[in-house]
This record gives structure tokens, sequence and C-alpha cells, in this order.
């Protein structure tokens, strides 16, 4: 057994612990899928709320980052409830959040007052593929062994 594999599971140990003392100390028994499934209706609820347009702006295109880091956050969640069947594709999550957001765009457009964009479509797959990339190539993907573990 080497240094790095010791160190590793170790790391995954005190993550694991700290995940579960946690859950115990608020004594939540909610799933990944139901926090994920609130998340949605409430993201989608934020995307077709109509728009205050005297509302004050931080910077401009403020949405593109909204929308950007609401499709990362959305990812996160998708991925932390479906990882656990052990047959995690990303392909089929981003193929997944692109029609939500290709639907969330079309129906703004349509029913609302408000205006679908090509470009707040485009941020919503960046933040997909982001958060994707993050899980993939990063070490927070040691969140997926917890989540496996449970």
């Amino acid at each position: 057994m080497t240094f790095k594999y010791c160190c590793t599971m170790y790391k995954y140990q005190i993550i694991n612990l700290v995940m579960q003392s946690i859950f115990k100390i608020l004594r939540l028994q909610v799933s990944w899928q139901f926090i994920t499934t609130v998340a949605f209706i409430y993201a989608s609820f934020l995307f077709f709320k109509p728009i205050n347009t005297n509302a004050v702006v931080l910077f401009p295109h403020f949405d593109k980052l909204a929308h950007f880091v609401v499709f990362a956050g959305l990812t996160f969640l998708t991925v932390m409830s479906f990882h656990k069947n052990r047959n995690f594709h990303a392909a089929a999550i981003i193929l997944t959040m692109a029609f939500y957001g290709a639907g969330v765009e079309i129906i703004q457009g349509t029913f609302f007052d408000r205006q679908a964009s090509l470009a707040d479509w485009l941020f919503d797959m960046a933040g997909c593929i982001t958060s994707i990339y993050i899980f993939n190539n990063t070490k927070f993907s040691c969140l997926l062994s917890w989540v496996v573990a449970r």
C-alpha cells in the first residue's frame, strides 16, 4: 500500500465522518434526489418569474452569471443524486441539462414577458460543463465516493 493511497483513503474517511456528523447533528434524513427536485422547482420558478425592469443591476449581463451559477449548482445536485447508481454518464446529464435550459428559454420567450436568449443557454451549458469538469478532474470527485458509500 502506497503512502498516496493511504492518504487518499484517510481523506475519504474524514470527509465521510464529517458529513455523517453534520447529518446526524441536523437530524436530516433527506435524499439528494429530494434536494435536487426542490432545487429544480425553485430554479424554474425563478426563471419564469417576471423581471423587475427598475431593479438595480450589479454589472452589465449579470443575468449571464446567474444562469452559469444556477446551472452549475443544478448539475452538482444532479450528479450527487444519480451517481449512487454507479451509472454516472456525464453526457446524459449534459444532454438533460441542455434540454432543460433550452426548454426554459423557449418557454420564457413564448409565454412570459421575457426574452429567449441563445447567450443565456450558452451560459447554462458552460455552468453545466464546468460543474462536470470539476467533479471529474479535481479533488471534489471525492464527494462522489462519499455518496456511493452512503
